[in-house]
Protein backbone atom coordinates (compact mmCIF):
# COMPACT_ATOMS: atom_id res chain seq x y z
CA UNK A 1 0.00 0.00 0.00
CA UNK A 2 2.98 2.07 0.62
CA UNK A 3 4.58 1.78 -2.46
CA UNK A 4 1.36 2.53 -4.36
CA UNK A 5 0.49 5.32 -2.23
CA UNK A 6 4.46 6.63 -3.21
CA UNK A 7 3.90 5.89 -6.71
CA UNK A 8 0.75 8.30 -6.69
CA UNK A 9 2.18 11.02 -5.05
CA UNK A 10 5.02 10.71 -7.78
CA UNK A 11 2.53 10.64 -10.40
CA UNK A 12 0.74 13.96 -9.44
CA UNK A 13 3.89 15.56 -8.48
CA UNK A 14 4.89 15.10 -12.12
CA UNK A 15 1.90 15.44 -14.04
CA UNK A 16 0.81 18.85 -11.94
CA UNK A 17 -1.18 21.47 -13.87
CA UNK A 18 1.55 23.65 -13.96
CA UNK A 19 4.18 21.21 -16.37
CA UNK A 20 0.58 20.20 -18.02
CA UNK A 21 -0.23 23.57 -18.96
CA UNK A 22 2.89 24.38 -19.88
CA UNK A 23 3.65 21.55 -22.12
CA UNK A 24 0.50 22.21 -23.98
CA UNK A 25 0.68 25.93 -24.08
CA UNK A 26 3.98 25.67 -25.85
CA UNK A 27 2.73 23.23 -27.88
CA UNK A 28 -0.34 25.16 -29.59
CA UNK A 29 1.86 28.10 -29.53
CA UNK A 30 4.47 26.78 -31.49
CA UNK A 31 1.75 24.89 -34.18
CA UNK A 32 0.26 28.38 -34.57
CA UNK A 33 3.01 30.91 -34.61
CA UNK A 34 6.36 29.06 -34.68
CA UNK A 35 9.08 27.83 -32.42
CA UNK A 36 10.62 31.59 -31.79
CA UNK A 37 7.59 33.20 -31.28
CA UNK A 38 5.82 29.82 -28.92
CA UNK A 39 9.38 30.56 -26.59
CA UNK A 40 8.21 33.75 -25.96
CA UNK A 41 4.31 32.87 -24.92
CA UNK A 42 5.88 30.10 -23.19
CA UNK A 43 8.18 33.00 -21.19
CA UNK A 44 5.60 34.70 -20.20
CA UNK A 45 3.19 31.82 -19.08
CA UNK A 46 6.13 30.88 -16.82
CA UNK A 47 6.05 34.36 -15.33
CA UNK A 48 2.18 34.36 -14.68
CA UNK A 49 2.50 30.45 -13.09
CA UNK A 50 5.80 31.63 -11.23
CA UNK A 51 3.87 34.75 -9.39
CA UNK A 52 1.35 32.21 -8.24
CA UNK A 53 4.12 29.54 -7.29
CA UNK A 54 5.66 32.27 -5.18
CA UNK A 55 2.47 33.02 -3.10
CA UNK A 56 1.75 29.69 -2.68
CA UNK A 57 5.08 29.30 -1.14
CA UNK A 58 5.23 32.01 0.49
CA UNK A 59 1.96 31.22 2.34
CA UNK A 60 3.16 27.74 2.92
CA UNK A 61 6.41 28.81 4.44
CA UNK A 62 4.48 31.21 6.67
CA UNK A 63 1.67 27.97 7.59
CA UNK A 64 -0.86 29.69 6.52
CA UNK A 65 -1.77 26.96 4.41
CA UNK A 66 -1.14 22.94 4.75
CA UNK A 67 0.90 22.04 1.59
CA UNK A 68 1.50 23.55 -1.61
CA UNK A 69 -1.44 21.55 -3.25
CA UNK A 70 -4.11 23.21 -0.93
CA UNK A 71 -5.32 19.48 0.58
CA UNK A 72 -8.20 22.01 2.68
CA UNK A 73 -10.83 23.14 0.59
CA UNK A 74 -11.05 25.79 2.58
CA UNK A 75 -7.58 27.29 1.81
CA UNK A 76 -8.10 26.97 -2.24
CA UNK A 77 -9.76 30.75 -2.66
CA UNK A 78 -6.87 33.38 -2.15
CA UNK A 79 -5.21 31.20 -3.83
CA UNK A 80 -7.60 31.26 -6.80
CA UNK A 81 -7.77 34.68 -7.09
CA UNK A 82 -4.24 34.99 -7.47
CA UNK A 83 -4.29 32.18 -10.08
CA UNK A 84 -7.62 34.19 -11.85
CA UNK A 85 -5.70 37.03 -11.91
CA UNK A 86 -2.33 35.71 -12.88
CA UNK A 87 -4.51 34.37 -15.92
CA UNK A 88 -6.18 37.25 -16.71
CA UNK A 89 -2.62 39.10 -16.90
CA UNK A 90 -1.09 36.30 -19.04
CA UNK A 91 -4.22 36.61 -21.32
CA UNK A 92 -3.63 40.51 -21.67
CA UNK A 93 0.34 40.08 -21.93
CA UNK A 94 -0.46 37.55 -24.89
CA UNK A 95 -2.84 39.96 -26.66
CA UNK A 96 -0.71 42.59 -26.72
CA UNK A 97 2.28 40.75 -28.13
CA UNK A 98 -0.12 39.64 -30.95
CA UNK A 99 -0.17 36.13 -29.77
CA UNK A 100 -2.99 33.60 -32.30
CA UNK A 101 -6.67 33.25 -31.58
CA UNK A 102 -6.02 29.13 -30.68
CA UNK A 103 -3.35 30.69 -28.09
CA UNK A 104 -5.69 32.94 -26.61
CA UNK A 105 -8.66 30.54 -26.77
CA UNK A 106 -6.95 27.85 -24.48
CA UNK A 107 -5.55 30.34 -22.16
CA UNK A 108 -8.94 32.25 -21.50
CA UNK A 109 -10.25 28.43 -21.24
CA UNK A 110 -7.97 26.87 -18.84
CA UNK A 111 -8.74 30.18 -16.75
CA UNK A 112 -12.63 30.35 -16.76
CA UNK A 113 -12.08 26.19 -16.15
CA UNK A 114 -10.42 27.20 -12.75
CA UNK A 115 -12.73 29.77 -11.76
CA UNK A 116 -15.29 27.26 -12.41
CA UNK A 117 -13.50 25.03 -9.86
CA UNK A 118 -13.16 27.65 -7.51
CA UNK A 119 -16.31 28.42 -7.25
CA UNK A 120 -17.22 25.17 -7.05
CA UNK A 121 -14.52 24.54 -4.30
CA UNK A 122 -16.82 26.76 -2.29
CA UNK A 123 -18.93 24.44 -1.44
CA UNK A 124 -17.03 20.89 -2.05
CA UNK A 125 -13.81 19.96 -3.12
CA UNK A 126 -13.18 19.43 -6.86
CA UNK A 127 -9.84 18.47 -8.14
CA UNK A 128 -7.91 21.67 -9.84
CA UNK A 129 -5.30 19.03 -11.45
CA UNK A 130 -8.11 17.06 -13.01
CA UNK A 131 -9.49 20.17 -14.28
CA UNK A 132 -6.35 20.96 -15.90
CA UNK A 133 -5.14 17.61 -17.29
CA UNK A 134 -9.35 17.14 -18.26
CA UNK A 135 -8.98 20.93 -20.27
CA UNK A 136 -5.68 20.10 -21.98
CA UNK A 137 -7.18 16.58 -22.96
CA UNK A 138 -9.91 18.18 -24.85
CA UNK A 139 -7.99 21.01 -26.07
CA UNK A 140 -4.83 18.68 -27.33
CA UNK A 141 -7.23 16.70 -29.31
CA UNK A 142 -9.12 19.47 -30.89
CA UNK A 143 -5.95 21.65 -31.62
CA UNK A 144 -3.06 19.40 -32.37
CA UNK A 145 -5.33 16.23 -33.92
CA UNK A 146 -3.91 12.69 -33.45
CA UNK A 147 -1.11 14.53 -31.35
CA UNK A 148 -3.74 15.08 -28.63
CA UNK A 149 -3.90 11.96 -27.76
CA UNK A 150 -1.01 12.11 -25.57
CA UNK A 151 -2.52 14.54 -23.39
CA UNK A 152 -6.00 12.02 -23.76
CA UNK A 153 -3.42 9.41 -22.19
CA UNK A 154 -2.37 11.32 -19.19
CA UNK A 155 -5.58 11.92 -18.08
CA UNK A 156 -6.59 8.30 -16.29
CA UNK A 157 -3.34 8.37 -15.16
CA UNK A 158 -3.51 11.61 -12.88
CA UNK A 159 -7.30 10.66 -11.88
CA UNK A 160 -5.82 7.32 -10.25
CA UNK A 161 -2.86 9.18 -8.43
CA UNK A 162 -5.34 11.95 -7.00
CA UNK A 163 -7.66 8.90 -5.77
CA UNK A 164 -4.94 6.67 -4.66
CA UNK A 165 -2.77 9.59 -2.85
CA UNK A 166 -5.96 10.22 -0.94
CA UNK A 167 -5.87 13.91 -2.01
CA UNK A 168 -9.67 13.18 -3.52
CA UNK A 169 -12.08 10.87 -4.05
CA UNK A 170 -13.31 9.67 -7.50
CA UNK A 171 -15.97 12.18 -7.91
CA UNK A 172 -14.16 15.03 -7.17
CA UNK A 173 -11.09 13.96 -9.93
CA UNK A 174 -13.77 13.11 -12.49
CA UNK A 175 -16.02 16.43 -11.63
CA UNK A 176 -12.38 18.53 -12.50
CA UNK A 177 -12.08 16.62 -15.74
CA UNK A 178 -15.30 17.31 -16.55
CA UNK A 179 -15.58 20.96 -15.80
CA UNK A 180 -11.73 21.32 -17.61
CA UNK A 181 -12.98 19.62 -20.14
CA UNK A 182 -16.24 20.90 -20.96
CA UNK A 183 -15.15 24.65 -20.81
CA UNK A 184 -12.39 23.67 -23.53
CA UNK A 185 -14.88 22.12 -25.93
CA UNK A 186 -16.94 25.16 -24.98
CA UNK A 187 -14.56 27.74 -25.85
CA UNK A 188 -12.68 25.29 -28.86
CA UNK A 189 -15.51 24.38 -30.72
CA UNK A 190 -18.22 27.21 -30.78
Amino acid sequence: MASTTRTAKITGQLLNPFAIFTVLFFWVAASESGFASAALYTVVELFAAGVVVAFLLARKRAKQISGFWLTRRQERLLPAVVLIAAGVSLFLLLWALGAGPELLAVTASVFVAAMVVALLTLLWKASAHATVVGHAAVSALILLGWWGVIFALLLPAVLWARVAEGAHTAGQVLAGAAVGGAVAALFLLL
